[in-house]
């Protein structure tokens, strides 16, 4: 999530019913300067978030009281990035303190996949892998897994219901992955690109049989967005194409009546809405609200910065946002 960009805060976007109108005026409500990640836990009610100052703890911040507290602080790691939440622990990847090579005087440290438990604390490394995790759902972890004893990296998943059990994908794999675990055992990614920068290569993989699937019929697409409550992906097409929802379950392709031309953008569901957040030209951010039946913008509206994930709680949008080099914090736009 956004983690190389200069800072991160959050604005929420009340919701008054059906016919919500959204206006410009923020309201600060929580300042933090600085921060490198963080990640809503809907069921606590806690914004999680890791401090750039200090890469070894991790915060939490509640959304009802305003509450600031420490939720761990790690002597063998630092540098951590949330990667998922899964059951009552949160998935983490940091650099290893005591894994690491001097080269040229720097000091280039191991990377580590790690689960904390957020009820009592206590954390364990799951395995090593050089490229974040993707996506964690239904117990399943999918990243860059890298094995040391024949040198080579593998897509891959380890499965956290049997013992972290590593199952290879696909050998020698480079290209960018978003994953998605949708319904049962059903596991998605895509990747390969074509020289437009346009991908067919979305494929399903059975998780117990390991058998896969892939749907090139659906057409070109450069990004995806896992939407998991209802069994879609939202597929984001070129400048010359309207992105468009594609229902794993029926095969229905549903265009949407915006293009993002060709920007990574976050969404999320209420009721039967979606709610897009779209990187505008100006460092802004577009907020279109879309019936997902039909694909038709019901309300749109624009403010600064860009939004890196956003989430629903109480009735409330709350959006994690980046103003480049700014002072961040959370802020309640109402």
């Amino acid at each position: 999530m956004c983690k190389t960009l200069a800072g991160i805060f959050l604005v929420i976007i009340n919701q008054l019913g059906a016919t919500a109108v959204f206006s410009n005026d923020i309201k600060p409500v929580f300042f933090r300067g600085n921060l490198r990640d963080a990640r809503f836990d809907v069921d606590r009610g806690l914004m999680l978030f890791v401090d750039r100052n200090n890469t070894d703890v991790i915060q939490s911040y509640d959304l009802r009281s305003g509450k600031i507290e420490v939720v761990a602080r790690f002597e063998d790691f630092h540098y951590i990035t949330f990667s998922a939440l899964y059951k009552s622990g949160l998935i983490f990847s940091a650099n290893d303190n005591n894994d690491y090579e001097e080269i040229g005087g720097t000091r280039i440290y191991q990377s580590r996949i790690g689960y904390l438990n957020l009820d009592t604390q206590e954390y364990k490394v799951l395995n090593k892998w050089w490229q974040d995790v993707n996506w964690v759902g239904l117990g399943v972890l999918m990243g860059y897994y890298y094995d040391e004893n024949i040198q080579t990296g593998f897509l891959g998943t380890i499965d956290l219901r049997h013992n972290n059990k590593v199952r290879k994908l696909e050998k020698d794999f480079s290209a960018v992955c978003i994953t998605c675990f949708l319904a049962g055992n059903r596991c998605f990614y895509y990747h390969g690109t074509s020289e437009t920068g346009e991908t067919t290569n979305l494929v399903e993989i059975d998780l117990q049989s390991g058998k896969s699937k892939r749907y090139d019929q659906i057409g070109g697409f450069s990004e995806a967005r896992p939407i998991s409550k209802n069994n879609h992906i939202l597929l984001v097409t070129s400048e010359k194409h309207p992105d468009f929802l594609y229902n794993i379950n029926t095969n229905k392709r549903v265009p949407l009546s915006f293009s993002s031309a060709g920007n990574v953008f976050q969404v999320a569901i209420k009721g039967d809405c979606l709610f897009a957040a779209v990187p505008g030209d100006h460092n802004d951010t577009v907020l279109y609200r879309v019936d997902i039946q039909t694909g038709k913008t019901l309300k749109k509206t624009t403010f600064s910065g860009y939004v890196c994930s956003m989430e629903w709680f109480d009735n409330k949008l709350y959006l994690v946002m980046m103003f480049g080099g700014e002072h961040l914090g959370l802020y309640v736009l109402q």
